[in-house]
């Protein structure tokens, strides 16, 4: 059954319990909507992704972490559990290594200058070394950052 998962496992965050073994991405679609990104700014970046990468991650991914310590803070309203999660072998894992919450730099842009849009959304984006692969294995194990999973369906378990 777990044959065509990849054994690398990652960590991910939900807002209330959710029960073990193997889910769809709903999302894969791309019908995620932003928790905090305000929508334009969210298919500023999404229209992005997808003239790099075919894909619009912000809208169709599963975020998940390397590390438990990467999604404790997704996981602060009551009823959140973080679960170990995996994904079937040949998913697709964009991640930065500049970046570790885009949501933080976009709030940090409007500090900074006052607004977000293509104006300088787009410029941090291509400053900041996003890459994809299928081979989770290449991405560092002491990664920080966020990691968004283009894939149908992921398995969790228990930590």
């Amino acid at each position: 059954m777990m044959d065509n998962f990849s054994e690398f496992k990652f960590y991910r965050a939900f807002g209330s319990p959710i029960s073990n073994g193997i889910h769809e991405n709903l999302f894969i679609d791309g019908t995620r909507k932003p928790t905090h990104m305000p929508l334009d700014v969210h298919h500023i970046i999404d229209d992005w992704f997808m003239s790099k990468f075919n894909i619009k991650p912000r809208s169709s991914t599963v975020f998940v972490g390397t590390q438990l310590k990467s999604v404790e803070s997704y996981a602060q309203s009551k009823g959140a559990v973080i679960k170990r999660i995996c994904f079937p072998i040949g998913s697709k894992y964009i991640y930065s290594s500049k970046i570790h919450d885009l949501y933080s730099d976009y709030k940090l842009l409007i500090m900074s200058d006052g607004y977000a849009d293509t104006r300088n959304i787009i410029p941090l984006l291509e400053e900041s070394n996003y890459q994809i692969t299928n081979h989770p294995e290449l991405i560092p194990p002491d990664f920080l950052g966020e990691i968004m999973v283009y894939c149908n369906s992921f398995y969790l378990e228990d930590l």
